[in-house]
Order: structure tokens, then sequence, then C-alpha cells
């Protein structure tokens, strides 16, 4: 059974930011600066509609909007716009949101952090944080993905990867082995046996 869709936004002639009721958000977290350039930056397919344009409905949910906006400016230089846009986005969860739409902004935090791992230790800890948050709801997740007409196998995982990465510089490579065999056991997909054998010789080598 596919997961429900729901009402994402009220029609409107104000734009993306005017569908998702994100408007008094813009103004209140982004600078007369920041809007400028956020404005100038982000030409989706189509052209940028944020603050002007009709939009009646939409199959994405303001999850899914802003996580599509926050892909914009993923480089170290923009990552104070890139971090208010994930926490709005992470926000709006709630009971009956999206398990994928969860998913994909779990990506997004894993990334989004992980990149900062060297400027602060606290970022290298919220990327694992992401990874474990993202595993916790991968069984359901799985189903998610399979119940879409569209998907025949599961994709990669990046809380799965970068967890195991991770461990595996860190040498927790015990840890690091039952990541790769949950992941492998679920289904998705990677070069988890590869990693098994390499992880494997490292923990023999170890203990030595």
């Amino acid at each position: 059974m596919n997961e429900k869709r729901y009402k994402t936004g009220i029609p409107t002639d104000k734009g993306s930011l005017g569908y998702y009721s994100l408007l008094d958000w813009w103004s209140d977290e982004f600078s007369k600066a920041e809007q400028s350039y956020i404005l100038e930056k982000y030409i989706p397919m189509g052209g940028s509609n944020l603050k002007s344009g009709k939009i009646i409905d939409s199959s994405a949910s303001a999850i899914n909007f802003l996580n599509s906006l926050q892909s914009w400016f993923t480089n170290l230089d923009d990552e104070i716009i890139s971090e208010k846009i994930l926490i709005k986005a992470e926000s709006l969860i709630k009971k009956n949101t999206s398990l994928l739409d969860i998913h994909f902004l779990y990506d997004s935090k894993i990334n989004h952090y992980y990149k900062k791992r060297n400027i602060d230790s606290k970022f290298y800890d919220l990327a694992k944080k992401y990874c474990k948050k993202q595993i916790e709801i991968s069984v359901i997740v799985k189903i998610a993905f399979l119940e879409e007409p569209w998907n025949l196998s599961l994709p990669s995982h990046k809380g799965y990867n970068q967890l195991a990465i991770i461990l595996e510089k860190e040498k927790k490579y015990k840890e690091a082995i039952e990541i790769c065999n949950e992941a492998s056991e679920l289904g998705w997909n990677s070069d988890w046996n590869k990693r098994i054998i390499r992880l494997n010789k490292k923990l023999e080598k170890e203990n030595k």
C-alpha cells in the first residue's frame, strides 16, 4: 500500500513560500542580503517561483520542497543558509509525514554535518546522530520504497554507508561489521560483502 498523499499546501499566487505557508519564516529567518542571494542562486527547472507565481496544487510536501531548496546551498560557503533550511524542514515532521520525505531529509542532514566535521566536533557527532536516526527507520522505509511502483529494488542507504565509514575510521571494526551485516540483510544496495571482508581482516590484525 503506497503512502497516503495528504494535502500539501494552500493555493496561492505567492509562489512556493506562500503555498507552503513559509513566508513568515522566510522574512524572520533570512536577512535581506540572504534573501537576495537565495533568489539569485535558486534557479530550478522552469524558473524560480519562491515568492511569486500561481500554485494550485503540488504532490510535494513542504519538507520535500525545503529539502530540494537546500540542495542548491550545499557548499561550505552556504552552510548557514543550508542549516536554517534543514532545521525548518525537520521542525515540520509530523505523525503523518511521508517516511520517504523523512529518509531523504536525513540524507541531507548527514551530508550537511559530515561535510563540516573538521570545523567542530559537534558536527561530527551530529552526522553520526542522523546516521543512526535514519537507520532507526530503515525497516519501515524499506517497505515504503518497495511499495512505490517506480522502485523495483532498494537504493544505497546514506546512514548505513556513512556510519560504516565513520566506525571504520574510529577503528571500531566489530561495530562496523555489524552495521554492514544489518544493511546487507535488509537489502540496501552497496558493496557490503567487500567491506565486511576488509573489516574482518583489520579486526583479525588488531587482535593478533
